[in-house]
């Protein structure tokens, strides 16, 4: 586990942003992190079943960990200026 979270966060980031995070629940956390993913998919999702919901809950609390990853996503004015000039077209002679 710990090669591969090493390995997510040596991803190139030109811009220097890092605006990735990453939390790894085990053991009795996973139960109840669950729990709360599988009241939030009922709720906020009416196109969730119950016994779809409980079917996916069943499954990620036999896991032995669980990486949640989230992102902070903003812009970078010199990324974002590479990115325009990468797209601009290009004339070609």
């Amino acid at each position: 586990m710990q090669a591969i979270l090493q390995a997510a966060m040596s991803t190139p980031d030109h811009g220097r942003l890092r605006p990735w995070h990453f939390l790894v629940v085990e053991n009795d956390h996973i139960v109840n992190l669950v729990s709360h993913l599988r009241n939030a998919w009922l709720s906020h999702d009416a196109k969730v079943t119950a016994a779809q919901a409980n079917r996916l809950a069943d499954y990620l609390s036999h896991a032995p960990s669980l990486v949640l990853i989230s992102a902070r996503v903003q812009t970078h004015k010199e990324v974002s200026n590479k990115i325009r000039s990468c797209l601009r077209p290009q004339r070609v002679k």
